[in-house]
């Protein structure tokens, strides 16, 4: 009901305000965009909106398509329709529920296969700062029995202390990254579980 309610909120504001806009839309061919914002529909982020003489504008295709539209373009015209969905089909919700969860079940497993790619480079990653420490041990002692100075070595020490700090950045980047996927896949369990 939701959708059909704001289906029909979009559809009077497109097609009531057509004329109203075409001589406006007219006079914007060329204009600068002053800026972009951030859209945003029951909390899913749909995209930006550019900002062009003080007004935004939204994408058509995305707006219908999330208040449960379908969106036909046949030359210079966009043709809005109400689909199923919105009509109350339920074969049609049914169908579209199935594919909803299926897409979202295609998603936890993706979010989970990266959870292990992350997993997989995080070992890697301190697997190599492991020979790095024992390599930078290595050259300290050579640096200590050659009278304690070797511009050389202790050079190498540095690059390598280098390195294991960006395998450590690395490592943390893909420990929030991990984080945030566990979090998702969470919030996709919960909205299958609805």
């Amino acid at each position: 009901m939701k959708k059909f309610i704001a289906g029909l909120i979009v559809g009077v504001l497109i097609f009531a305000c057509g004329t109203v806009f075409a001589d406006s839309i007219k006079s914007l061919v060329g204009s600068k965009v002053d800026g972009a914002f951030e859209v945003y529909y029951q909390g899913k982020n749909l995209g930006e909106a550019p900002a062009i003489n003080n007004s935004t504008y939204l994408p058509v295709r995305k707006i219908t398509e999330v208040v449960g539209m379908q969106v036909k373009v046949e030359g210079k015209r966009i043709y809005l329709n109400q689909s199923d969905i919105s009509q109350g089909n339920s074969s049609t919700t049914k169908d579209d529920g199935k594919k909803a969860k299926s897409q979202i079940e295609l998603e936890i497993s993706q979010l989970m296969g990266d959870i292990d790619r992350y997993n997989r480079e995080i070992s890697v990653n301190q697997s190599s700062i492991q020979r790095h420490e024992e390599d930078i041990k290595k050259y300290q002692e050579q640096i200590s029995k050659a009278s304690g100075k070797d511009p050389v070595l202790e050079q190498v020490v540095e690059n390598i202390k280098k390195m294991i700090q960006e395998e450590n950045s690395t490592n943390k980047e893909y420990e929030a990254k991990i984080t945030f996927a566990q979090a998702e896949i969470e919030r996709l369990k919960k909205i299958i579980a609805e």
